[in-house]
């Protein structure tokens, strides 16, 4: 039994907590048991996943970063006793590897493994940090023995800052395309069904936050309304409380554009329900890496239109399964979400296009495999020092 302790310093549920307990699951199976490790703050529907999904979890306090002076302070304070608890559990514990998961700016974990004298892998999954955050992963990155990239697009950013003789393994965000089933029912209620009945509907699903990018969706969406009368939008996102001035923000832009057709829903354990009601899927994001969501609704059999964001374009073909689009251009947006409400049959044609590029290429269990070759590949080959360079994608 290999056993990994899987580290993020967030706690709000989104793409990489689902990610740590889908694969974490699975991965019993295959003889690794994980252990997740994590902040208390905003952490109910994270914990109620892992308990729901019988994974093994312990929680620390572990402080975030603001952009005020007294909070940056108090931050570089605190990281030195909460890196010490870290490794002290990492130790304790007898764990074969540390899996860093947050991003480049989640340093704590990789610095607490090396204390302990503990294998580490560092999971990448975006495509930009500020200067300071890279600046710190160009030095701090040394520490860990191996990386795991959410895109191509991730790996090439980050590759020029890490250093030689690293494990490298390509690993994008998985969706289990057994619960993503066009062909399942889900309950709904009668008021929201009610709501949206006889209408197209256009949704996102995204954490409300500004590298997502909603300005351009709520953009688009006043440019669409110029020209149908028959459509709602639809934005399923959770609103932190360090986010809630931007969330007030996009309220305020869609009144300004007098948008009435717009609605907001708070992201819960389960947006299926309400996902499975979509006509188009949009991705307006401006920085990502693994696009998770993306890959639920296609699953889910929708016609996609997204920004260029991760590796988006390596699996989204214009006119063939949806289409991308520039960053922050609503035009485009609201142009290419135009072609396909007035085309049902190729809004058809492109949801089972994608259903089938969803099921052999992101599956879940595609992604459980990869997590188990890279484990095993550093646990193995570092145990025998062996020091090649090997990058599997």
């Amino acid at each position: 039994m290999l056993r990994v302790v899987n580290i993020i310093e967030e706690a709000n549920l989104g793409g990489p907590q689902i990610r740590i307990a889908l694969v974490a699951k699975k991965l019993i199976n295959e003889g690794i048991h994980t252990v997740v490790l994590f902040p208390r703050q905003e952490s109910n529907n994270f914990v109620s996943l892992l308990e729901k999904n019988k994974i093994n979890y312990k929680q620390l306090s572990i402080s975030r970063l603001s952009k005020n002076y007294k909070s940056i302070f108090k931050y570089i304070i605190y990281s030195v006793f909460e890196i010490y608890n870290i490794s002290k559990f990492i130790k304790s514990n007898n764990f074969d590897i540390a899996h860093i998961s947050g991003g480049s700016w989640q340093f704590k974990g990789i610095i607490g493994a090396k204390l302990a004298g503990v294998k580490s892998i560092w999971y990448l999954n975006d495509t930009y940090v500020p200067f300071i955050f890279r600046k710190s992963f160009y030095f701090l990155n040394r520490l860990s023995d191996g990386f795991m990239y959410a895109s191509k697009r991730t790996e090439k950013y980050y590759k020029p800052l890490i250093a030689k003789n690293k494990y490298e393994f390509l690993v994008p965000p998985p969706v289990d395309t057994s619960k993503f089933d066009p062909f399942k029912k889900f309950e709904i209620s009668d008021k929201i069904n009610n709501r949206f009945n006889n209408k197209l509907i256009i949704g996102t699903v995204s954490n409300i936050n500004p590298v997502k990018g909603l300005e351009t969706f709520i953009r688009s969406s006043a440019l669409l309304n110029q020209k149908y009368d028959n459509i709602y939008f639809i934005i399923i996102g959770a609103i932190i409380k360090s986010q809630k001035k931007y969330y007030q923000s996009l309220i305020a832009l869609a009144n300004s554009k007098n948008i009435k057709n717009i609605f907001f829903f708070s992201k819960e354990k389960d947006v299926r329900y309400l996902l499975n009601k979509f006509d188009i899927f949009v991705c307006s994001s401006n920085f990502e890496a693994g696009t998770m969501t993306v890959r639920e609704a296609m699953s889910f059999s929708k016609p996609i239109i997204s920004t260029d964001v991760g590796d988006v374009s390596t699996f989204i073909t214009n006119n063939y399964n949806g289409f991308v689009v520039p960053k922050k251009d609503s035009n485009q947006m609201a142009n290419k979400i135009s072609h396909l409400l007035d085309d049902k049959e190729k809004r058809k044609i492109f949801g089972r296009r994608n259903r089938k590029i969803a099921k052999s290429k992101f599956d879940i269990s595609i992604c459980v495999e990869q997590h188990k070759n890279a484990y095993f590949t550093i646990n193995n080959r570092l145990n025998n020092n062996d020091k090649r360079n090997i990058k599997v994608n």
